[in-house]
């Protein structure tokens, strides 16, 4: 699969995403471990569904955002090496 080598913007603009992911996933996280879940049968159910819905929030967010960014600048990070690779033996 070619991946076009991607210009200096767009790099801070990938890392800039990844890092909006992050912030928002550690707000997630702090108020995951925050949850105090007690009280009633309905109130400790109630907290229960939004301690799944945040841990689902998390996973979508890792998954379906972080990962992609992670994935995509693997692939310019070795097509740009393959680049200095072929140059380097070229120059030999």
């Amino acid at each position: 699969m070619d991946t076009p080598l991607l210009t200096r913007a767009e790099v801070v603009e990938r890392i800039e995403r990844f890092n909006a992911c992050l912030a928002r996933e550690h707000e997630l996280k702090k108020k995951l471990v925050t949850m105090k879940i007690r009280g009633d049968f309905q109130r400790v159910r109630e907290m229960m569904s939004e301690h799944d819905a945040l841990i689902a929030e998390i996973s979508r967010i890792q998954l379906e955002e972080m990962v992609p960014i992670i994935v995509e600048l693997d692939r310019f990070t070795k097509a740009g090496l393959a680049v200095l690779e072929a140059y380097n033996r070229d120059k030999s």
